[in-house]
Parts: structure tokens; C-alpha cells; sequence
């Protein structure tokens, strides 16, 4: 995948999480006129992910940035099953966010109340037996510190999970 410039590896991978990479290949061929076929941004997409990564978990500046921002924490996650070229495996997701507290409100309303906007939020996203995932989040939760475990809430399907903490 050095066959191309850093900034077309960016583009490709930046059209690619967005969307299909086969919506991908149009987007960059209406944009940009580049004709670049749907499994070449999946390479570039597949190729860039690990880099993507290391920078999340090893650059202390987005650590500090999510410390640093005001509100609480909140933390989502879930699962789902995705089509690899393995066949079928399990992706875990998360989502670590912080926001000031909204007005209180009684549960006929929650539907309709607004919520203060996210003042930081880190997605992270693996392919991984559900052991992993765990480890995973106590890593992210040590790394982002996010509060004390009453500080936090939390947003499930209810589907087995290990505690977080």
C-alpha cells in the first residue's frame, strides 16, 4: 500500500468510514474525479486502521483533551456481527463521552428534552472474543480516567457483560 502519497491513503480512508467503500469510490470519483475502485479503499482503509489505533491508545494529547473537557461521563457500548473475510465474527463497540448535566425531568418527558451537547468523545471498535473487549475497556477507562464508578453512566442492551470496573 506505499504504491500511494499519504495524502491519498488519508483521503480513501476518510471516504472509506464513512460509508460503503463501494459509496466510497463514487464519492471520490464525483468529488475528486478520481476513479478508484472499492476494494483498493478497503485495502487502504484495512491497511490505515492499525495506525489509526496506535494513535488513539499512545498519543497523550487526546487522553489529556478528554480529562481536560467539562461533564460527566458517560460510557456506550454494544455489539453486533459483522461479515469478515473470516466469516461471520462478533465487533464490539464503545464509547466513552463526557456532558454537562441536563435539566431534571420526569420520564414522560425524556423523549422530548435537550440534552446539552458532548464536550468530548472517544469511539474505539475491535473485532475480539468478548474477554478482550473487557480488558479493552478497563485499559481506555485507566487511560481517559474518567471518574469515580458513581460518576458514570452507562448504556447497554442488556446482552451478558462483563463489569466494566
Amino acid at each position: 500500500m506505499t504504491d500511494y502519497t499519504v495524502g491519498f491513503r488519508s483521503l480513501a480512508a476518510r471516504a472509506g468510514i464513512d460509508c460503503s467503500f463501494q459509496q466510497a469510490a463514487e464519492t471520490l470519483l464525483f468529488y475528486c474525479g478520481l476513479k478508484v475502485g472499492r476494494m483498493t479503499i478497503r485495502k487502504l482503509c484495512y491497511a490505515e486502521a492499525p495506525k489509526m489505533a496506535e494513535f488513539m491508545q499512545h498519543t497523550p494529547k487526546v487522553a489529556v483533551d478528554f480529562i481536560k473537557a467539562e461533564g460527566n461521563v458517560e460510557i456506550t457500548m454494544d455489539a453486533t456481527k459483522v461479515n469478515t473475510m473470516g466469516g461471520w465474527r462478533d465487533v464490539k463497540l464503545g464509547i466513552f463521552s463526557k456532558r454537562r448535566l441536563g435539566e431534571s425531568a420526569l420520564p414522560k418527558a425524556y423523549g422530548t428534552r435537550k440534552l446539552p451537547g458532548h464536550t468530548a468523545r472517544v469511539a474505539f471498535a475491535a473485532i475480539e472474543k468478548k474477554d478482550r473487549f473487557r480488558n479493552r475497556l478497563k485499559e481506555w477507562r485507566r487511560r481517559w480516567r474518567p471518574g469515580l464508578t458513581e460518576d458514570i453512566s452507562a448504556l447497554a442492551d442488556g446482552a451478558s457483560c462483563p463489569l466494566l470496573f
